[in-house]
């Protein structure tokens, strides 16, 4: 008996060691920048995730429809992926960068470390070091950025022209050029106030206590949105 228990322990060991070790040698490969404090249908530089892990500069950290993600830079800095997310992220000179190419992310940043959610066009970063935010990349080139708590900075990344999302406030940013997001047809000159028309595309900042009214994203706890939808 006391030889096929240890065996048993044995197997178990190996089969533990083969599941985690691809997540190891990533880890080894890149600085550590973070970690992953509890996952759900996720892969990290295309490794399963097996729960918790380590985040290294420059992974995509990606989950699956239904899956979910929460990731600790510091006490300062936390970053939440809801399903089929995808972020690839690095840290440089105190600040991390969260390049979001798809899906929701939920951003707690505060103190001395500052978390920057990049989209293709746009940077997303808190006014005054501290806020909780949340940016949805929504099909047909459409993005909602929601100030929770604190001022956003949001920067055009090819002018550099910057806007103000305040506490309480969501910005709707859309490609499309002469029309309010979500009111096709109507010019730009009819717009309601709080539209900000920079070409190519519309910004459009409303008052909500939830991502964006109308918006059928669902919310989930702190850093855990629900996949979003269209409108």
């Amino acid at each position: 008996m006391p030889i096929y228990s240890t065996c048993k322990q044995l197997i178990r060991l190996s089969l533990l060691t083969l599941l985690t070790s691809p997540l190891l040698l990533v880890a080894a490969s890149e600085p550590v920048i973070g970690s992953i404090v509890n996952s759900s249908h996720a892969t990290l530089a295309g490794v399963t995730v097996p729960g918790q892990g380590t985040l290294t500069t420059g992974a995509v950290l990606s989950t699956a429809k239904g899956g979910s993600a929460l990731v600790r830079f510091s006490a300062d800095a936390q970053a939440g992926l809801s399903g089929e997310t995808s972020v690839r992220f690095s840290r440089a000179d105190g600040r991390v960068s969260a390049k979001l190419s798809s899906g929701t992310m939920a951003a707690k940043s505060s103190g001395n470390e500052t978390l920057v959610v990049e989209t293709p066009g746009f940077k997303v970063e808190p006014a005054q070091n501290k806020a909780v935010y949340i940016v949805a990349m929504l099909p047909g080139d459409t993005t909602i950025v929601s100030a929770r708590q604190g001022n956003l900075a949001l920067t055009e990344t090819n002018s550099g022209k910057k806007h103000l999302v305040p506490q309480g406030h969501y910005a709707k940013i859309s490609k499309a050029p002469g029309a309010v997001p979500g009111q096709a047809g109507v010019p730009a000159a009819a717009a309601p106030p709080g539209l900000l028309n920079s070409a190519p595309v519309l910004i459009a900042i409303g008052v909500g206590s939830g991502i964006g009214v109308g918006f059928g994203i669902a919310e989930g706890p702190l850093g855990l949105p629900a996949s979003p939808s269209a409108p």
